[in-house]
């Protein structure tokens, strides 16, 4: 089953407004130690805090990716040659590419923009 042009827009843009509203609500919550961890206040010190903490996340998604993955094999197995749930399962295998590509790339960035703020 494809998704039409306007499913996959709103399907992007309802991502977009979930991960907006993680970023203001955690922006917005008052009891957050951000200093936790770090002993002093320098740039190499947050720099490192905030990669560690990415790092953190992307193993997260990389491994709901992998179960991701799991489901998708599930999918091909259980398709038995059926051509509809085969373009099915290689369009959530292709999703699950882009998004472990998002996450490997948002980490270079950050690792990146870390190293900058070391220097």
């Amino acid at each position: 089953m494809a998704l039409s042009p306007y499913k996959k827009s709103l399907v992007i843009v309802l991502l977009l407004i979930i991960m907006m509203g993680i970023t203001v609500s955690s922006a917005m919550a008052d009891n957050i130690d951000i200093g936790s961890g770090i002993t002093e206040v320098s740039n190499k010190a947050v720099s490192e805090k905030l990669l560690d903490i990415f790092k953190k996340a992307a193993y997260i998604f990389s491994a709901f990716a992998a179960l991701c993955l799991l489901g998708v094999a599930g999918k091909f197995m259980v398709s038995k040659g059926d051509e509809r749930k085969t373009a099915e399962a290689k369009t959530w295998f292709q999703w699950v590419t882009i998004g472990l590509i998002i996450v490997a790339l948002g980490l270079v960035f950050l690792g990146f923009i870390a190293w900058l703020v070391k220097t």
